[in-house]
């Protein structure tokens, strides 16, 4: 799969000590990240500024949706808040697969046991409500 280099240079990206240094003019270390910026830029050439565009776009829709409609998007925005963290340290996919792996068994989850408790409670206070004028 031509994937050799991930055994004998990990931490690399594939590139050899001669190709950094060409190209940033510093070897870096083993295990480094270079973010999720860089990651877009190897993964997606220029149209990594998109994908940052977009990832910013999805965290002010989730803040939007959470402030105005509460509920489920709070929950969903709190989660994408605390997978933040790696977005500057780590790359695009460690962030999405985290995202995913959070938000769609929540939203699952909130669809199937929260929402049927809610209609539940709001069918109960709708049927013991009576006007003022016909309690006794």
């Amino acid at each position: 799969m031509g994937l050799g280099w991930a055994e004998n240079q990990p931490g690399t990206a594939g590139f050899s000590d001669s190709h950094w240094l060409e190209a940033v003019g510093f070897r870096p270390l083993r295990g480094s990240s270079g973010g999720f910026v860089a990651d877009a830029f190897v993964e997606f050439w220029w149209f990594g500024v998109a994908v940052c565009y977009f990832i910013g776009r999805l965290y002010g829709y989730c803040w939007t949706r959470s402030k105005l409609a509460g509920g489920v998007w709070t929950v969903v925005y709190v989660e994408l808040l605390l997978l933040s963290v790696y977005l500057p340290s780590q790359s695009v996919g460690a962030w999405l697969h985290r995202a995913l792996l959070l938000v769609v068994p929540t939203w699952i989850l909130w669809k199937h046991l929260v929402l049927p408790m809610e209609r539940r409670a709001s069918r109960a206070r709708a049927l013991d409500w009576q006007p003022t004028s016909a309690r006794p």
